[in-house]
């Protein structure tokens, strides 16, 4: 179910997709949003949902680039889950490196 939802939003023009990854990260805490926003707590199973999407075929080579970019970024913000943070980086740097 979740791969379904995140291919219809990932699928969705540019702009749609790029404000949802950004909201996501706003909400986990890794990202500053522009209002205040009550971040979630994070845990692994979020990172984990992640690193599993960016390993599907609906998770371009743009999204990879913005995901690394805004997590090589704020990389503090995940240290309670140091794990489940170096499987999504290994998993962007897998995809970034299959694009090339």
């Amino acid at each position: 179910m979740i791969d379904e939802v995140l291919k219809k939003v990932l699928s969705a023009s540019a702009l749609q997709s790029y404000c949802f990854l950004t909201s996501l990260l706003v909400l986990m805490g890794v990202l500053k949003g522009e209002r205040k926003v009550k971040k979630m707590s994070l845990v692994p199973g979020q990172l984990l949902c992640l690193e599993h999407a960016v390993q599907q075929e609906y998770f371009s080579q743009d999204h990879v680039s913005l995901l690394h970019t805004l997590l090589s970024r704020n990389g503090d913000a995940l240290k309670s889950c140091s794990a489940a943070r170096e499987r999504l980086c290994s998993a962007l740097e897998k995809k970034r490196h299959k694009f090339h």
